[in-house]
């Protein structure tokens, strides 16, 4: 790793697993977190074309990539222009998790 001449990325998804002893190897060390309501509502835009709807900003645990897997099952299922379908289908992606954290908000 430390003499490999290109840069080079690793990924996990259990960063407390790994050795502590590795992580001065690393020069930078980066945190994707789920995305935050002003950043869904954002993703909503870019991926849909379309505002989201009331109660959407509740929804805790998205990230980019459900917004893909929901674009594409809305392409095949002709639901791209409804907004309220959208936002139950992001809403399933989510609960589909373990550990899907609990909605935003007070």
């Amino acid at each position: 790793m430390e003499s490999h001449p290109l840069p080079f990325a690793c990924t996990t998804n259990y960063s407390e697993r790994l050795d502590p002893a590795t992580l001065p190897r690393f020069d930078f060390k980066i945190t994707l977190d789920y995305l935050g309501p002003g950043q869904a509502m954002a993703a909503f835009r870019t991926f849909f074309g379309l505002t989201s709807p009331p109660g959407f900003m509740g929804l805790a645990g998205l990230i980019p990539g459900d917004f893909a897997v929901v674009r594409r099952k809305a392409d095949i299922l002709d639901k791209l222009g409804d907004s309220k379908a959208l936002a139950e289908m992001l809403r399933e992606e989510c609960e589909s998790k373990p550990n899907c954290p609990t909605e935003i908000g007070f």
